[in-house]
């Protein structure tokens, strides 16, 4: 438990950035309108499903990016070949 709570901690020392700076966990903590982030001790729950969201959303990002799909069974209906895969 502590080991992910520095962890965390860490994670949001790092890159918390600005809110007006595109990537930043300021940035997506305004989009979400999270509140329990921004004190001397941030929700330890809260600070773990933002950290999870902004992964999932990245991968997810990164997916369509380079797949052009927007989704696995959406890839997987257009029968792609060897090659593509």
């Amino acid at each position: 438990f502590h080991v992910q709570l520095n962890w965390l901690l860490m994670m949001l020392r790092t890159y918390r950035g600005s809110s007006v700076d595109n990537g930043t966990l300021s940035k997506y903590i305004d989009l979400l309108g999270l509140k329990r982030l921004n004190n001397a001790k941030p929700d330890h729950h809260l600070l773990e499903c933002l950290i999870l969201q902004v992964y999932e959303g990245q991968i997810q990002a990164c997916w369509i990016q380079v797949c052009g799909f927007e989704s696995l069974e959406a890839f997987a209906a257009s029968k792609p070949s060897l090659e593509k895969l």
